[in-house]
């Protein structure tokens, strides 16, 4: 049986080390972008509401049914968001010093310092799995968001062209308002199912690559 080699072992033991810090550099990167899209949607939001309050004292149905689908899937988005921000995978590059202070480590010699590494490899594996199925995670929730308002914002311009038509169908505007909001809330758990549906074919993917 051949020895192990150290300088290889090293490098591998590097590179590892450099890969882990990549994914998590792409973390906060993931996270920095979803606190700025979470403070712009916020605003819009704040602006939707207060522009409804301002409005809801006129005969401007159109705008306001405009205003409430828009700001309705801003704050489905934000949810979405919200989520995505709040999963996060901790992970620690390196070592806690009890896994250096044990007997036979420290007057160890290249073989013992060689297994270590590989052991803390073994360690950094697995975050990266972690991390990188985070990272995915976290970005196909961003995507639905950004997706979900898309719609929205979509819907809500439909809603203003078809207005007198729609609105005709209903003796009472709430009640347009209403079922707009059911419409919304159905395209916003049909964007989960897709994006959830798409992560699970990659997941499968990825277990037959070997990687999960």
């Amino acid at each position: 049986m051949k020895e192990i080699n150290p300088e290889i072992t090293k490098e591998a033991f590097n590179q590892s080390e450099k890969h882990i810090a990549a994914q998590i550099q792409k973390e906060n990167d993931i996270n920095n972008n979803l606190f700025s899209l979470f403070t712009v949607y916020t605003t819009i939001l704040i602006a939707l509401i207060s522009a409804s309050i301002f409005l809801s004292h006129t005969n401007n149905d159109v705008v306001v049914a405009f205003i409430v689908v828009l700001a309705l899937s801003i704050l489905t988005s934000l949810i979405y968001f919200l989520v995505a921000y709040r999963s996060n995978t901790y992970v620690c590059i390196g070592s806690e010093p009890y896994f250096w202070l044990q007997k036979d480590v420290i007057s160890g010699d290249n073989r013992t310092l060689c297994i270590k590494w590989m052991t803390l490899m073994c360690k950094h594996q697995h975050d990266i799995i972690a991390l990188e199925k985070s990272n995915k995670n976290k970005a196909y929730l961003r995507e639905t968001g950004i997706t979900i308002s898309i719609i929205g914002l979509s819907i809500a311009y439909a809603v203003c062209i078809e207005w007198k038509s729609f609105s005709s169908l209903f003796q009472y505007t709430h009640t347009a308002i209403f079922l707009i909001f059911l419409f919304v809330g159905f395209m916003a758990l049909l964007c989960d199912y897709l994006v959830k549906r798409k992560w699970n074919r990659l997941c499968h993917y990825c277990q037959q690559d070997g990687k999960y």
